[in-house]
């Protein structure tokens, strides 16, 4: 077959030499400039130095439009295409059984090894345009290197441009390198970097650029211009610019997401002169014929992949000085040329010699995957041309270990063997094979192909509204994968089944849309179905699939590209980065609070594009082995039993969730020994666990008994402390215990038990005395009722030292002073303290205050009366002197003051406090419950209780009708007693027997009903008495007697009782015995009830009013009305007070015995005190001045009196009557007291008071 070759070009004249060394070498570099014909001329002579054999020369090109162009070049100079030349791009192939010369992209030949890993196809293979050192021509120069020597019958030519050919040349053990020439014209280079005042933004630089084209086109030597721009906005803007501005030249965009169409027409003549505006599209491999001028901004768009921040940044960079000069080739083809540079000279030299090749700035992620798949060992030891950096390598497989396509050992798992066989990003991959498992296959691979090709919607430069518009339609409000499904399944709805490509094709330009995209996502996903088709368990679901099903299959491919709301717009995204939606997609304004985005560009700032709104709780499930755990506040929780820690979940930097309650143990091995000391420390040595561990209640117990004597005896030198405790445990526990299960599972072994158990001689650090023991009791017996003691050794705690757990209506019934003495062993300390804070004068006398102290313990009865009162009479009989009680420190140690607890009788603490006569003013309800729960007794209390409770009674008939009955709470605590009550039943004529456990309540009750009970043994006479009452006391004599005017009926039912009380005597708090009862009786019977009672209403009347008298004579000598002087009104009350002491106002309600006579010498006393008062004012003050020490105390005991035990109210009564005989020896002398007194002796007996209180 003869072969034609042009003449003209260059590389023909060394056809022989090329045909020569291809006989001899394995491997020829062809090194020549732009326009040598290399490109279209060595497939030709491949073909002819292999024309004996069977094979097809396949030739590679790095971009598609190259493989296209160029195979149509040479098929007009060999034959048809699709005959002996055919090219093949990704989804377009024009070969067939005839073609001998294929061309390619160079990732269609990386593919095809894949499943035929010798090329066995091939007789040679062409790899143009190396220079540029993409990562697939590298990749394929090192399997080419791999592969030669197993196919010595292949033959390889790189041909490059005039730049760095040894390197080539080396990479193939030193292959011969053949240099052709160019066959251009001479280029002129210029230099026309911008004015200072243009320097600056983008608009400026595109002004210049204009202004330098505009310059172009105005050359007498007019030719075709290609401007060198690097970005699609920077063309189509420029472009309308100049066709605004040029009117006879035909402007052409040129760039690598135009459609075929688009891109042909710049091969295609045209009458008129011709701007061609591209990207570095056109530096290499295609020649747009006609090129006169070259205008070259300098710049270029240049993928750069960040290895620790894990973006892709697409920056506009400076491009090398082999890319300016392979730019400066594109003219001169024609005729002389000129390349302007818009930039200076020292800015090219400045310049790196080459571009960095693509391997040394790219995701390696998917060539390792390959290489792995293909059995080529690791990128470190792979020939390489230049290797790549190791921390690339290290992300690249760090990637594939997130994926799951790799193990530990980096070999290909099952799901890495199936991503490997898929001809997409292993990202892409991984999402499909998470859609089987989703039962969204069907959506996914839609989603899946037209995420491996570029974004089919189109925004013209001149019609972006419209588009924005017109895409609207398919937008998704979350979503913008789902955007594109919504748009995959609009298209395929057009025309049914009878839709044609015309009819499709309609669609995309009324919706702008690139048909020629759309074409390659169908055949993507038709090959894609393809691949998936032939493997098991990838089936379609008949159901369409739900949002989160779609987008948690997403969600494994690209969690590196999660993302979480900071403010309005702005996300944080993993490894800390800042960025936005980009502003184009439709998610700008409305994405979530959690988003995850196909992939990133870098540009002003990092873009997240492509991106849906997802659910955070997605993302763990999935993304588990990635996760990042971490543990604060590890605890131990008594409820489950186990070591609980807040758990903070976060991926690549995120936080995915924080404060989630878990298992501290089981989430770790490494959490295993920290959650065995808390199980120890937290739940073992304090007894925190539930459940049935016999050991732990035995080793409590043990500890508690001797803690208790620790508490007693203030002392912490007793028992061991807690760390010896977790030793113990530590010594006995194996590793794997560290929570109640594991316990339980290690005690299933009986000796297991027994190790655990402690002896005193682990608890103690020293076994007190007996006799230490003795002086602090567990309890104290106050009455019949034994008050528990409880002990506590915590100096400045609340309830430091001793607390009385004391049933309330025991405490009410009970003096404080009882509990002044504390226990024998505190007392010594008390005593020493109250001496030592006595002041200086008085405590000398006292020294040594110790041994003091020891005779006090010896002199003193314990628990009798108050204990200050006690010491102050022992001080006073051995030293002879009067502590007065002001004298005594109050700041007393807790610990040395009795604590009480008051309890109800169910067991519920109603107050605690230090002052037990102020938790008694309290108002304690004993529960807010309709039902108070009852207090408790043993049975045969209980039956002696029901069978008196409401019985009814006319006569003392109370035989066996106990006095007090033991009650307790639920928990078998004292309660008190429960006191039998004689209640009047006046409607029944009897008195009914019940029981209050309160007993001032029911002393109150017994006075009433008694005197009712001695009412109804005189029925007759009692009648007539009560008429008697109302006759005597009605009328002014009442306002004598009462405050204000009360009803009749009201002043009988007082002075009736108290008449009544006078005859039978006051009756006591308890019920009189029967003896008492009846023999009271029989005394008034004989003295005569009527007779006797009539003449103590006459008696007590004249005694009402006496009271008047006094009054009137004290309003006529001190009037209380107009304007008194002050001395008058201080006179006056005091005055009031003397009265009111010895005949108070409602004396009859008052139920207490009256002395008739002692009252009426009283009133007396007061009379005689107000006449001379008024004539002599002065001498009454100075006969009152030593008076009002012992009013004063007598007000003191008013406060007390309810508290006072009966020795001690028997003392007050004495002391209060010696204060009257002490008003009339210094008012009224001539009326003589009842007994000697003097200041001394009501000295003596206020010490007595303060003794028995």
């Amino acid at each position: 077959m003869h072969i034609f070759y042009p003449e003209t070009l260059p590389v023909v004249a060394h056809r022989e030499e090329i045909l020569a060394l291809l006989a001899e070498h394995q491997v020829i570099v062809v090194a020549g400039e732009t326009g040598s014909g290399k490109t279209t001329q060595l497939s030709k002579m491949a073909y002819e130095a292999l024309s004996h054999r069977d094979l097809v020369i396949g030739c590679t090109q790095p971009r598609r439009i190259a493989a296209s162009s160029v195979a149509v070049r040479v098929a007009e100079e060999l034959g048809p295409l699709g005959g002996l030349v055919g090219w093949k791009i990704r989804f377009t192939d024009t070969t067939s059984a005839e073609t001998r010369i294929k061309f390619m992209t160079d990732g269609v030949l990386l593919a095809e090894t894949r499943h035929d890993r010798l090329l066995s196809r091939y007789g040679a293979i062409i790899v143009d345009e190396a220079h540029e050192r993409s990562l697939n021509i590298d990749f394929l120069l090192g399997y080419l290197k791999r592969l030669l020597p197993k196919r010595p019958d292949l033959k390889v030519i790189v041909t490059s441009a005039t730049i760095d050919t040894a390197a080539f040349s080396r990479h193939f053990d030193k292959a011969p390198v053949v240099e052709v020439a160019g066959r251009s014209y001479p280029v002129t280079v210029r230099y026309r970097p911008p004015e200072e005042d243009e320097e600056g933004d983008r608009e400026e630089s595109m002004e210049h650029c204009l202004k330098v084209v505009d310059e172009l086109l105005r050359d007498k030597n007019r030719g075709d211009i290609l401007v060198f721009l690097p970005t699609e906005r920077d063309i189509r803007e420029t472009c309308l610019a100049l066709e605004k501005r040029v009117r006879d030249a035909e402007v052409l965009p040129l760039y690598g997401r135009m459609a075929a169409a688009e891109q042909r027409r710049i091969f295609q003549p045209g009458g008129r002169t011709r701007v061609v505006v591209a990207t570095n599209v056109a530096e290499t491999s295609i020649t747009v014929p006609g090129i006169r001028y070259v205008v070259d901004s300098g710049l270029a768009r240049i993928s750069h992949y960040n290895v620790r921040a894990k973006t892709t940044a697409l920056p506009i960079t400076r491009i090398s000085r082999a890319a300016a000069d392979q730019r400066r080739g594109r003219c001169g083809r024609v005729g002389p040329g000129v390349c302007i540079r818009l930039y200076s000279e020292e800015d090219y030299l400045d310049r790196p010699l080459y571009t960095q090749p693509e391997l040394q700035r790219a995701n390696l992620a998917a060539v390792i995957l390959q290489m792995i798949a293909l059995n080529l060992g690791s990128p470190e030891s792979f020939p390489f041309l230049d290797p790549p950096q190791k921390g690339a390598i290290r992300e690249g497989y760090q990637l594939l270990g997130e994926l799951g396509a790799i193990d530990d050992q980096r070999r290909l798992t099952r799901r890495g063997r199936i991503m490997a066989d898929l001809p997409i990003d292993p990202c892409i991959a991984r999402i499909i094979l998470a859609a089987r498992d989703n039962a969204c296959l069907r959506e996914i691979k839609i989603i899946a192909a037209v995420l491996a090709i570029q974004d089919p919607r189109v925004r013209p430069a001149d019609r972006e509204k419209e588009a924005d518009e017109k895409h609207q339609a398919f937008v998704h409000p979350q979503s913008d994968f789902l955007t594109l499904h919504n748009l995959w399944q609009q298209f395929h709805q057009i025309g049914g089944e009878n839709r044609s490509w015309s009819r499709l094709k309609k669609f995309c330009q009324s919706n702008y849309l690139s048909f020629q995209r759309m074409r390659e996502w169908i055949d993507l996903h038709e090959q894609l179905d393809d691949l998936l088709r032939r493997r098991d368990g990838f089936v379609e679901s008949e159901q369409p699939a739900s949002y989160g099903q779609i987008h948690q299959s997403l969600l494994t491919g690209f969690l590196r590209n999660l993302a979480c709301k900071k403010q309005e717009r702005l996300y944080q995204g993993a490894q800390n980065r800042e960025l936005m939606v980009f502003p184009g997609s439709p998610q700008f304004n409305r994405s979530g609070q959690w988003i995850v985005a196909a992939s990133f560009i870098e540009t002003s700032r990092l873009f997240a594009l492509t991106v849906a709104t997802i659910e955070v709780d997605w993302v763990e499930p999935i993304a588990g082995h990635l996760c990042r755990y971490s543990w604060a506040e590890p605890h131990w929780e008594k409820k489950t039993g186990r070591v609980v820690a807040l758990e903070t979940v976060s991926l690549f930097g995120l936080i995915l969730t924080s404060g989630r309650k878990v298992n501290f143990a089981q989430r770790s091995p490494k959490n295993i020994p920290l959650a065995r000391q808390i199980f120890i420390e937290s739940a073992l040595v304090p007894g925190e666990l539930s459940g049935n561990f016999p050991f732990l209640g035995e080793n409590l117990a043990l500890i508690a008994k001797w803690r208790e004597v620790e508490e007693k005896l203030r002392a912490r030198t007793i028992v061991a402390d807690e760390q010896q405790f977790a030793r113990f445990y530590d010594e006995r526990l194996p590793a794997e215990v560290y929570d109640a299960t594991s316990l339980s599972k290690f005690l299933r072994d009986r000796g297991a038990r027994q190790r655990l158990r402690m002896s005193e001689e682990t608890v103690l650090l020293r076994r007190p005395e007996e006799t230490e023991l003795l002086d602090y009791p567990p309890a104290m017996t106050i009455g019949s009722v034994r008050v528990q003691l409880h002990y506590h050794f915590s100096p400045g705690a609340e309830d430091d030292g001793i607390t009385y757990r004391l049933p309330l209506d025991l405490a009410l019934s009970v003096s404080p002073a009882v509990f002044e003495w504390l226990v024998p062993g505190l007392l010594r300390d008390k005593l020493t303290h109250l001496l030592k804070g006595l002041p200086k004068a008085l405590r000398r006398k006292l020294v040594p205050i110790n041994e003091t102290v020891l005779w006090l313990l010896d002199e003193l009865d314990h628990g009798r009366g108050s204990l200050l009162a006690a010491v102050e009479a022992a001080l006073l009989k051995r030293f002879k002197f009067l502590v007065q009680r002001s004298d005594w420190p109050t700041d007393l140690p807790l610990h040395l003051q009795p604590r009480f607890v008051l309890y109800g009788d169910d067991d519920r603490v109603l107050c605690h406090g230090r002052d037990l006569r102020q938790l008694l003013a309290a108002d304690h309800k004993q529960g807010e419950a309709p039902q108070q729960a009852e207090p408790r007794m043993n049975r045969s209390d209980e039956e002696l209780v029901a069978r008196w409770r409401g019985s009814e009674h006319r006569r003392w008939d109370f035989d066996g009708l106990p006095a007090a009955v033991a009650a307790y709470t639920r928990s078998g605590q004292s309660a008190g007693f429960l006191y039998p009550v004689l209640l009047p039943r006046a409607d029944r004529g009897c008195v009914a027997v019940d029981f209050e456990k309160n007993p001032r309540e029911a002393g109150m009750a017994n006075r009433q009903g008694i005197l009712f009970l001695f009412q109804l043994q005189f029925p007759e006479e009692s009648k007539s008495l009560r008429r008697s009452c109302g006759e005597i006391f009605s009328g002014p004599l009442a306002s004598a007697l009462f405050e204000g005017r009360p009803p009749r009926l009201e002043i009988i039912e007082a002075v009736f009782p108290f008449i009544l009380g006078q005859m039978h005597g006051m009756p006591g708090p308890a019920i009189p015995s029967r003896e008492e009862f009846e023999g009271r009786v029989a005394e008034v019977r004989r003295l005569g009830f009527s007779r006797w009672g009539g003449q103590l209403c006459q008696d007590f009347a004249a005694l009402a009013r006496k009271r008047q008298t006094v009054l009137l004579a004290l309003d006529q000598a001190l009037p209380g009305k107009g304007s008194p002087s002050p001395y008058v009104s201080g006179k006056r009350l005091e005055l009031l007070a003397h009265l009111e002491d010895i005949f108070p106002r409602n004396l009859p309600r008052l139920l207490q015995p009256v002395d008739f006579a002692l009252l009426q010498r009283d009133l007396q006393c007061l009379a005689i005190r107000i006449e001379r008062m008024a004539s002599h004012p002065a001498k009454d003050d100075l006969k009152a001045a030593p008076l009002g020490k012992h009013l004063r105390r007598l007000a003191e005991l008013a406060d007390k009196i309810a508290d006072m035990s009966p020795e001690a109210v028997l003392q007050a009564n004495a002391f209060r009557q010696m204060v009257n005989d002490y008003r009339i020896a210094l008012f009224a002398p001539e009326l003589k007291t009842r007994q000697p007194v003097s200041e001394k002796k009501l000295e003596a007996q206020w010490q007595a008071v303060l003794a028995g209180s």
